[in-house]
């Protein structure tokens, strides 16, 4: 999900597009607001990775 140097994942890929466009539609009328979860399923439980527990 996360690639390498010379060839971003998914997730790189998508936060880039996705704060590019909002550069580009901001204005002074207009406010972004962006929340982010990153998810683990794995064996039945699911696992907050951005929890730093």
């Amino acid at each position: 999900m996360m690639g390498h140097a010379e060839q971003l994942g998914l997730i790189p890929r998508l936060c880039c597009a996705l704060f590019k466009r909002i550069s580009l539609e901001q204005n002074e009328s207009q406010t972004f607001k962006v929340e982010v979860s990153y998810m683990e399923i794995y064996n039945e439980k699911v696992r907050d990775l951005l929890d730093p527990k």
